[in-house]
């Protein structure tokens, strides 16, 4: 996969051209109770934006984000996140843990399938802990809701990917985009 470079003569110098921006790395369709996107994290990049967009989900379940390597999700319990959330009402609540076997996107249901999460990923190639912040909104026929929190991988070592699902048999559709930041 290449990633567009400049040359001299072009409207940008390359020295700027080549080191500014998100450069898009992938696009995959949501669906069925797990979607995998392997080979995302690479060498190219130290640090990543995930953006899905959420078209349906078919029943309430909390959403969640495992890291992969070789297409295989790491779900062991050192996952740690903590999340605030706040709805349109103005009722706040904060969710967290230190041994789950996942990140916590956020709870959907057939009621809210207008919902967006945004991930910031930090050093999900590079030897180490991965870790980063989020954030989700979502909407149901009585409230908006939105979450922000932060997460890290309590483990050394290293991925090339990752998997975002729903507990049980159920189903997601959508969108998940994935962008590199330029180093």
């Amino acid at each position: 996969m290449g990633y567009p470079t400049f040359s001299l003569g072009d409207k940008w110098e390359p020295t700027d051209a080549n080191a500014v921006g998100l450069w898009k790395i992938t696009s995959v369709n949501l669906s069925g109770t797990v979607t995998n996107i392997a080979n995302c994290f690479t060498s190219s990049f130290t640090n990543y934006r995930i953006m899905v967009n959420f078209t349906s989900i078919s029943a309430n379940q909390f959403v969640y984000l495992q890291f992969s390597n070789g297409g295989v999700v790491d779900a062991n319990a050192n996952y740690v996140y903590a999340t605030n959330v706040v709805n349109g009402v103005g009722a706040t609540a904060s969710m967290s843990s230190t041994t789950n076997t996942g990140i916590i996107l956020g709870y959907g249901g057939t009621a809210n399938t207008n919902a967006a999460s945004t991930l910031d990923v930090f050093q999900p190639k590079v030897l180490g802990r991965t870790y980063g912040h989020s954030q989700r909104w979502e909407y149901d026929s009585a409230n908006f809701v939105a979450r922000t929190g932060g997460f890290l991988k309590d483990q050394i070592t290293s991925f090339d990917g990752f998997a975002i699902g729903v507990g049980g048999a159920n189903t997601l559709g959508g969108t998940i985009q994935v962008f590199g930041y330029r180093n």
